[in-house]
């Protein structure tokens, strides 16, 4: 598997050659400093997975997102954004729907917590959207579906879990969040707290401050909370 990092600090880029290197997870790691020269040896090279800065010398990571995706052995690749700017949430929850970017890491970024996420993607098959498109729950025998894009967010209150779509709440027993987890797309879906796991399509805004950062879901009036541990886990929402 090869990796490519679009990253114009070679100090950076050289941590996370080394780190890779340690784990041994790829046979080969490429390194550029400019989009040209990453899309020359995207061309050249079967890449696994890149790893993209967003400001770059000549250009935005994003314009490089764009250029991949349009050709077809990259359509599905998995792309990791590093970056050091602080984007709004909108920018942030666009680069997931439009530039189908599948994480996004905020620098600076433990080298542990880089590797673990690209070995994770590394063993991940890559599901076309329109071959699973729903969550399926048995219930008494019965298999109950929930569009994706449906599901606004998720809730568990004692034991007990809602699934909240735009217009209604489905209680659907006693199944666990991490169980859920397990079956949803990490691209559209995001444990935020111990109890809410939210559609990243219906949020609104963050509202972010020194004791409780909430989050505000499209279609509903309540704020969910960020629970501390998922903000160490999770830079997407901070």
């Amino acid at each position: 598997m090869t990796l490519l990092i679009l990253e114009d600090e070679p100090e950076i880029s050289e941590q996370i050659k080394e780190a890779v290197s340690i784990k041994k997870l790829f046979d080969q790691v490429l390194e550029a400093t400019t989009i040209k020269e990453a899309l020359n040896m995207s061309k050249k090279n079967e890449v696994s997975i890149f790893i993209v800065d967003l400001l770059l010398p000549d250009g935005n990571g994003y314009g490089f997102i764009e250029a991949i995706r349009k050709l077809p052995q990259y359509e599905l690749t998995w792309v990791v954004i590093v970056t050091g700017v602080k984007e709004p949430t909108e920018n942030i929850l666009d680069a997931y729907n439009n530039s189908k970017c599948n994480r996004y890491i905020r620098k600076p970024f433990s080298m542990n917590y880089l590797t673990d996420m690209l070995e994770e993607l590394m063993y991940k098959k890559v599901i076309v959207q329109d071959q699973l498109t729903k969550l399926k729950i048995r219930r008494k025998s019965r298999d109950y579906f929930f569009d994706h894009n449906e599901i606004v967010y998720i809730e568990t209150v004692d034991k007990v879990a809602y699934i909240y779509t735009k217009n209604d709440r489905h209680p659907i027993g006693r199944v666990t969040l991490s169980e859920l987890e397990e079956q949803l797309p990490k691209e559209q879906f995001i444990r935020v707290h111990r109890s809410y796991i939210v559609n990243l399509l219906f949020i609104d805004y963050v509202n972010k401050n020194n004791s409780q950062s909430m989050i505000k879901i499209k279609h509903y009036d309540n704020m969910i909370p960020i629970g501390r541990t998922y903000k160490e886990n999770y830079n997407l929402l901070l």
